[in-house]
Parts: C-alpha cells; structure tokens; sequence
C-alpha cells in the first residue's frame, strides 16, 4: 500500500480487500491506512463499512493499533473526544 499516495490508498484498500485471509493483517492495513488518508470525511461510508466487515472478526479490530497504541488508548479516561478529518467547510467531519 505505500506503493499510493495518501489520497489512493483507501481506494486502493478496497480494491483488494477481500483477497486479505488474515483478519489480524486487515485491520493492521486498514488501520494504517486510515491514520494516513487524505480529507477522510470524503471517504466515510466506505471507512464504517469497511470497519464493519461482516465476514470479519470484531475482536481483531484491535489490530487497527499497533502495540504502543492499544497500550496509551487504555490509559486513557473513559470519555475522551477525537477529532480527525474536520474542516470548517466538511463540519464534524468523522463523527
């Protein structure tokens, strides 16, 4: 997947998405690439629809983060807010 530019790669993603066996690597891939994505309120539906992959293990979805990641994301308060992918002119952005 480095092989695109930030604003490719998602769409590349999804060419080849189901060709990925491995639940573990499909978030890893996925996680990375979402991280990366250029404006991704352009690219909402096809992120939830992608995070909610039905023939995909919910359990793995904690490979979205690496290990230092999963390890802060648990140190962190119950509720917390996030903001990725806002711009005054897209509003909440990924909400």
């Amino acid at each position: 997947m480095i092989c695109f530019d930030s604003h490719e790669r998602l769409g590349a993603f999804i060419e080849i998405h189901e060709q990925i066996d491995s639940d573990r690597e499909y978030f890893r891939l996925l996680g990375d690439i979402i991280v990366h994505v250029d404006d991704p309120w352009q690219w909402m539906e096809e992120i939830l629809w992608l995070l909610d992959e039905t023939d995909r293990n919910a359990k793995k979805r904690k490979y979205l983060m690496n290990f230092g990641e999963r390890i802060y994301f648990h140190q962190l308060p119950e509720i917390f807010d996030v903001y990725r992918g806002c711009r005054k002119s897209t509003g909440k952005g990924l909400v």
